[in-house]
């Protein structure tokens, strides 16, 4: 089920999920000590592409 927010909330959770694929991708790519599992890292992607 697809929840409607508002611009401000979308804007919130925006940044809320670039900050952690920010934070996901530095553990993967950096410190090769992923906490994420790959699908888990899409699935943030995809929500951050549909706002």
């Amino acid at each position: 089920m697809e929840m409607k927010l508002s611009i401000n909330e979308a804007s919130i959770r925006a940044e809320e999920l670039r900050a952690s694929l920010r934070y996901h991708s530095d553990k993967y790519y950096n410190e090769d000590a992923p906490e994420i599992s790959d699908f888990e890292y899409d699935r943030m992607f995809e929500e951050l592409k549909a706002i």
